[in-house]
């Protein structure tokens, strides 16, 4: 956790990019997963590091966000695993968490640290996965190079204080006494998912099946592992877009970004990706997704941000129709090309490791325990699709 004199606590008062003029219009969602529109639930991320230099997470940006889905959804579950970093962008996360209408659950996906772990302790409902970590400490001033300032001026230790000090409030909220949470804060102290429930920083633990996997990792090979596994997720969103571009499957952002430039100046989509939202709005609408009301605002996503409209249809693992069939939309596109794939015709008649994510993750976790190879070579196989 720590403190930089040129950080702004409150959030930025400019708007972020919208990316469709509806009735409705919908945020350019950089942390966001939208799980649910029905049931009105979205999810945001926290991973990494708050700060404002290259690779860590703009506090405010993120509060922005979130701000924005709070304004629009019932429910909203924050996944939290980091370090923690600036804490004037921590409270702007803060103040829009605690300020929020919806009702918002802090998960501690992997490891809540100094300002992540305050985060994740001030939700309506805190929870943590069964193998996560969380840390408390005292905030400090850190140089350019991130190391603890230990030498400071009578300005900055009474400015420190009074830092500690909001904290130590924020932290009271949890049922704690001053005298306890400053003896918490004195040292780095560390917490299993078990001990913070019984020390009542949480309301409840997520059973995962990965406890005996990933628990006995160090806080930091924990947080790498976790924000591995995260990454693949944007990837393979890019690689859906990518596809339905037409571009080679090494491309970079650069080559999508040209690619949909060229397609706007065209005016319209290439026929594959025509083709593709033709299928896809089909998909959505045997699944409910899409109906005759939201049809129409619907395209004009596809036409703005496909990466947004195949998220949001969210259509990996719905059946298709045949026996067992479950829908990729890399195999919608694959198919509209005449490459074939794995779904649409009910090839597929097990059910995929990714059937398995969307559906019943409850019973992908006790497979994993009861079953291990199945669940090795269910996932093997889903990694390999992504190769």
């Amino acid at each position: 956790m720590r403190t930089e004199t040129s950080t702004q606590i409150a959030t930025q008062s400019d708007e972020l990019p919208f990316i469709n003029k509806t009735n409705r219009p919908i945020m350019e969602l950089e942390f966001t997963k939208i799980k649910n529109k029905e049931t009105s639930v979205a999810t945001i991320s926290l991973f990494g590091e708050l700060g404002d230099q290259e690779g860590e997470i703009n506090g405010h940006h993120w509060a922005h966000e979130f701000n924005w889905l709070d304004r629009n959804f019932d429910n909203i579950n924050a996944h939290i695993n980091g370090f923690g970093g600036s804490i004037g962008m921590g409270l702007s996360v803060v103040a829009n968490i605690m300020g929020a209408t919806s009702f918002v659950s802090t998960i501690n996906v992997g490891v809540a640290a100094s300002m992540a772990g305050i985060i994740a302790l001030l939700g309506d409902k805190p929870k943590m996965y069964d193998y996560a970590k969380l840390m408390l400490h005292s905030p400090y001033y850190a140089d350019e190079n991130g190391e603890k300032v230990k030498n400071l001026s009578a300005k900055d230790q009474k400015a420190l204080k009074a830092l500690k000090d909001i904290l130590v409030r924020l932290l009271m909220k949890r049922g704690k006494s001053e005298e306890e949470i400053n003896k918490i804060l004195k040292t780095d102290t560390w917490y299993s998912a078990e001990e913070a429930l019984a020390e009542g920083f949480i309301d409840e633990i997520i059973v995962t099946g990965r406890k005996k996997e990933l628990a006995a990792l160090e806080p930091m090979a924990l947080v790498a592992k976790l924000n591995d596994e995260y990454k693949p997720k944007k990837e393979r969103k890019m690689k859906t877009v990518i596809a339905a571009l037409g571009l080679p499957e090494d491309s970079n952002e650069q080559a999508v970004l040209e690619a949909v430039n060229n397609l706007q100046k065209d005016g319209g989509q290439s026929p594959d990706l025509s083709q593709a939202v033709d299928k896809l709005i089909d998909l959505g609408k045997a699944k409910g997704k899409v109906t005759e009301k939201n049809e129409k605002s619907i395209r004009k996503l596809a036409d703005t941000d496909f990466n947004l409209f195949v998220d949001f249809l969210d259509l990996e693992g719905t059946p298709t129709g045949g026996e067992g069939g479950q829908t990729r939309i890399t195999d919608v596109l694959a198919e509209l090309r005449g490459q074939g794939g794995t779904g649409g015709e009910g090839k597929n008649k097990e059910k995929t490791f990714a059937w398995f994510e969307q559906n019943d993750p409850d019973a992908l976790a006790r497979m994993e325990i009861s079953e291990p190879e199945k669940f090795r070579k269910l996932k093997e196989a889903d990694d390999a699709l992504y190769k």
